[in-house]
């Protein structure tokens, strides 16, 4: 029973983590991701954060697998995750008024501009 009521309490706090004001999908909704991520750094967290953050190294994770197999990317060879995630977070940072628009959009135009491979994903 105790592990049925932590997995009932985990789930509920995961779904907090997708309750966010912002879109699903959308810049703000990848900009509250990151946010989990440097609340951890910063020591400043909460669970939360951590399920915000592992679903943001996830998405720019999933991003950038898939458009280093399109050519998309020339990610050259020892670029850990974080290095990517901090591309991804610095263009955020420095573009806010695109948050309104689909995130998978950001973080290809942020990865692309640092390591633009063979194809232009826009084609």
């Amino acid at each position: 029973m105790k592990k049925v009521v932590a997995l009932a309490i985990f789930v509920l706090i995961a779904a907090g983590a997708f309750a966010q004001d912002a879109a699903f999908g959308s810049g703000q909704w990848l900009e509250n991701m990151r946010e989990g991520a440097q609340r951890i750094r910063s020591g400043t967290n909460n669970i939360v954060d951590y399920v915000n953050a592992s679903i943001f190294r996830g998405f720019v994770g999933g991003i950038v697998q898939t458009g280093t197999l399109e050519d998309w990317f020339a990610i050259p060879d020892g670029v850990k995750s974080a290095q990517n995630e901090a591309v991804v977070g610095q263009f955020l940072e420095a573009h806010p008024e695109l948050w309104n628009g689909p995130a998978a959009a950001i973080v290809i135009a942020a990865i692309y501009k640092v390591w633009p491979g063979k194809k232009n994903p826009g084609s």
